[in-house]
């Protein structure tokens, strides 16, 4: 008997008492997710050309992805090319792989031994194109433009 109202007290004396816990939240910094870019192969029209915009697209995807701000997705996921002279922009295939941005360009070598890369950023939920450049620059410049595309990019998104 003796233990059966000791029981109870106990009982009582838990329930009654404040027996909540605080919520309590700590925020001590935020939460960043890469934003998703589709940066297209630059079009060419021979191997020394196509050979300079893959050093040049690796230099810039490789800018982007260490800024920690962009994610490019991968070509495989591609549903759709885009190129710099292309008009309409299936602006849905871009939409299905999330991708924020779209990114194509080309690159040629002039008569003079200059390179000319153009490129163009495009918006596939806005529907249009944000931004685009063309450089006219000596061959041996092919890093800088690709850390100034980068910088473009970027600014723009």
């Amino acid at each position: 008997m003796r233990i059966l109202k000791a029981l109870i007290v106990i009982s009582y004396a838990l329930i009654t008492s404040n027996t909540y816990a605080a919520l309590q939240i700590d925020i001590n910094q935020g939460s960043i997710e890469p934003m998703a870019i589709a940066i297209n192969q630059f079009s060419a029209s021979n191997w020394d050309e196509k050979q300079l915009g893959i050093d040049l697209l690796d230099v810039t995807i490789n800018d982007l992805q260490n800024s920690g701000l962009f994610r490019v997705i991968d070509k495989a996921a591609f549903l759709d090319k885009v190129s710099v002279d292309q008009e309409l922009v299936q602006y849905h295939n871009w939409r299905k792989i999330n991708a924020i941005a779209v990114v194509a360009g080309s690159i040629s070598i002039s008569q003079d031994d200059k390179m000319i890369v153009q490129f163009k950023i495009w918006d596939p939920y806005k529907e249009l194109l944000i931004d685009g450049m063309e450089y006219k620059v000596d061959k041996k410049a092919w890093r800088r433009i690709a850390h100034k595309i980068a910088d473009r990019i970027y600014q723009r998104l």
